[in-house]
């Protein structure tokens, strides 16, 4: 599972990259690979019942509640890897890296952020 700070064209563009290398790898669609994943933009996790995205975002809908913060979604979701490609500061606070490192003895964590 993959948690993304951040929706923006950067942010979905490594997304994509992502989807089509985990589908190349695993032999599954990279529609399969989407669903596992988790997206922030700036109302929060883009989950179930969000209305009004742009098609770029609409490919990454979790099947979670919508607008989880941070914190919130990693517990959420479990992350093995937690992207920062936000233009926010502070983020990855202490509480969320610890979350994401109570799941996965490994969790691979990238603060991308410009």
């Amino acid at each position: 599972r993959i948690l993304c700070a951040g929706a923006g064209s950067s942010a979905l563009g490594i997304l994509e990259l992502t989807a089509q290398y985990i589908a190349k790898e695993t032999g599954m669609t990279e529609e399969e690979a989407r669903k596992k994943f988790y997206v922030l933009d700036s109302k929060g996790l883009i989950g179930t019942g969000r209305k009004g995205l742009n098609v770029d975002k609409a490919m990454f809908v979790a099947d979670a509640p919508d607008q989880l913060d941070l914190l919130e979604a990693a517990k959420f979701s479990k992350p093995h890897i937690l992207f920062g490609c936000s233009t926010i500061g502070g983020l990855f606070t202490d509480e969320v890296l610890k979350e994401v490192a109570s799941h996965h003895d490994n969790p691979l964590i990238m603060p991308l952020s410009n």
